[in-house]
């Protein structure tokens, strides 16, 4: 349980320091030299403001490259900090949970499972996107038939 506590504890504040600094540098950040370097992130990362605060901190806590980047955004772009703390704490609880769990359960085998999990969001993304093209046509071409 102390195991739990610790992680949870330690990732709120991972996300809270990259807030700070973001909320502190603003506008500077994508033009740092780690983030020319990531381009690809910063990108998905400028994106999370729009996608919502709950919804891009739990993408970002999966997404290891995003971790920094999505909190930092979020602080540059002047959101709340009170919600954005509940936000991370509820995300770092989901995420900590399982995390801690798994290993306990899965051991070593969990470390070597990691990178399938996370080749599952791309999966996911890119399954969603040809469904939603696919229905489109589907749509397109019954309309027209009319």
């Amino acid at each position: 349980m102390a195991l739990v506590i610790v992680t949870i504890a330690a990732a709120v504040l991972g996300d809270a320091l990259s807030y700070a600094a973001g909320r502190r540098f603003g506008p500077r950040l994508p033009r740092t030299r780690l983030a020319r370097r990531a381009k690809r992130i910063t990108r998905k990362a400028a994106a999370a403001p729009r996608r919502g605060m709950m919804g891009a901190l739990f993408v970002q806590r999966w997404i290891p490259p995003t971790r920094g980047f999505v909190p930092a955004r979020l602080g540059a772009a002047h959101r709340p900090f009170a919600a954005f703390v509940a936000c991370s704490a509820v995300a770092s609880l989901v995420w900590g949970l399982v995390i801690v769990a798994g290993s306990y359960a899965g051991g070593s085998a969990l470390l070597f499972a990691m990178p399938v999990l996370a080749l599952l969001v791309p999966i996911v993304g890119v399954t969603r996107r040809v469904v939603t093209a696919r229905r489109d046509r589907i749509s397109r071409s019954a309309a027209a038939a009319l």
